[in-house]
């Protein structure tokens, strides 16, 4: 049953989200786009892995529960279009790009994501510029993700 209402809850808030800011004229620039973020729901729920990522100026970052630290992926923003280099380093559409108050939405034609700003100090941010070690971060990642489970 708390699985159902967090599903539910998450779903509210995807939708809520997407009528927000679906007619957003905003430009959307790297400036906006970094820091760390969390995986806050995903149009694809059942499939959904709790991931935290890392942005600068020109690569992402993911943590996953399932699989840790991925490889770093180059990205470019253009006209609110996020493009992201795959596994061959060819650098691929990923999705529209909507912005809110510390959450932003990736829209593609196969689904929606929503992210959200971690405000956490203790982040993946520290962990790739080694500024936490890795047993500080992943307790730090753990909490997180019990919280985001809840």
């Amino acid at each position: 049953m708390q699985k159902l209402i967090s599903y539910m809850s998450k779903t509210v808030l995807l939708l809520t989200f997407v009528l927000t800011f679906s007619c957003n004229s905003q430009v959307i620039s790297t400036k906006e786009l970094k820091g760390n973020w969390y995986l806050l729901a995903n149009s694809e729920i059942h499939n959904a892995t709790y991931t935290e990522i890392f942005i600068d100026d020109n690569y992402i970052y993911y943590f996953t529960d399932r699989f840790g630290l991925k490889p770093k992926s180059k990205y470019e923003i253009r006209n609110n279009v996020l493009f992201q280099s795959g596994f061959d380093s060819k650098i691929e559409m990923y999705g529209e790009l909507s912005l809110g108050d510390s959450i932003f939405l990736i829209k593609s034609d196969e689904s929606k994501a929503v992210l959200k700003k971690i405000a956490d100090s203790i982040n993946l941010e520290g962990y790739i510029k080694n500024k936490v070690n890795e047993d500080i971060f992943k307790r730090s990642f753990m909490k997180r993700l019990e919280k985001w489970k809840e």
